[in-house]
């Protein structure tokens, strides 16, 4: 197909990563992927409750669950006090729940699985800040293309965690988004 299609990419991430694969870069147009941000909006409630920390995504090597949980782990040996919502599926269900059982905060910490839509638009209403501690898959090399949930967290007016890994990096800005 290289050179007799043109492709649409859904960040510069993936158009980069398509031209190292020997795409010519002028076959590849960039077009974001779309986010329904009409039905969601910023939470506005005031609350005299403890933080509560949103991951959601799926449980996958490049998306740093396991990198969520320990940070999160860490800011409460620091004194922050919070929970964290862990909601998604995939490869690393079972270290996720390995690394919650083991934790000595596991009492902060709640394993959902995958949520529907209207799930998870309820998750992110009852957050205040979301994290995806995202990064390059030493195993695989893969980076988030894009970041979707990170867009809807945006949307609900959540500040981002994040590792400033592929797509993430266009729509995350430090102090800025």
């Amino acid at each position: 197909l290289i050179g007799k299609v043109g492709l649409i990419a859904n960040s510069y991430c993936t158009k980069n990563k398509l031209v190292e694969f020997g795409y010519p870069e002028s076959s590849i147009k960039v077009n974001y992927l779309s986010v329904d941000t009409d039905i969601l909006t910023p939470n506005s409630k005031a609350r005299n409750v403890k933080l509560r920390l949103l991951y959601l995504g799926r449980l996958t090597d490049f998306k740093g669950p396991l990198e969520t949980i320990k940070a999160f782990e860490l800011a409460l040996e620091m004194g922050v006090e919070a929970h964290l919502d862990v909601v998604g599926d995939g490869p690393l269900m079972k270290k996720c729940l390995k690394a919650y059982n083991k934790s000595p905060h596991k009492n902060s910490i709640s394993i959902h699985g995958s949520a529907n839509r209207k799930e998870a638009i309820d998750y992110f209403s009852n957050a205040d800040i979301f994290m995806a501690h995202n990064k390059t898959s030493l195993k695989t090399g893969q980076e988030e293309a894009f970041g979707v949930s990170i867009i809807e967290a945006m949307a609900f007016g959540l500040p981002v965690i994040s590792g400033a890994s592929g797509g993430v990096i266009e729509t995350v800005i430090n102090n800025e988004t």
